[in-house]
């Protein structure tokens, strides 16, 4: 069996969670077990239903002006956003965890993380679940 990829996602900026559940899908889609693993603010977002919201990589300020350009170029995207594309993913497998830590520190109810996620987990688990092996990426 392929070595299992597992992606901790800390951070809700659209690019990343892009990033992650297209590295998330790819990796379903070519046979490799999948994780992904929720905190914090990745987890605030979800739950609140503001994935898919490009404008996360305007709202940041005095970024570079290619941040500006990556949400532009994500703007204009006739793909499918990234829950659609997480949706796709967890048909082929994909599990998704939420830290149960985050989901205390985030003062998450855990009614409504649960619906979303395929356990409220903590570190221990989530390490477990991927096996010896893993690739890990931390985004």
């Amino acid at each position: 069996m392929p070595a299992p990829i597992i992606v901790f996602l800390h951070d809700a900026r659209y690019d990343r969670v892009y990033q992650a559940v297209s590295l998330l899908a790819t990796a379903v889609r070519m046979g490799r077990p999948a994780y992904l693993c929720l905190f914090y603010d990745a987890l605030a977002s979800l739950v609140a239903g503001t994935w898919d919201d490009v404008e996360t990589l305007r709202a940041l300020g005095d970024d570079p002006p290619w941040r500006v350009a990556i949400a532009l170029g994500f703007a204009r995207n006739e793909g499918p956003p990234p829950t659609e594309i997480l949706a796709a993913a967890r048909a082929e497998g994909c599990k998704v965890f939420a830290c149960s830590t985050s989901v205390r520190i985030m003062d998450l109810d855990p009614v409504d993380v649960a619906p979303k996620v395929d356990a409220i987990v903590g570190m221990a688990t989530m390490l477990e679940a991927a096996g010896e092996g893993a690739v890990a990426l931390y985004i």
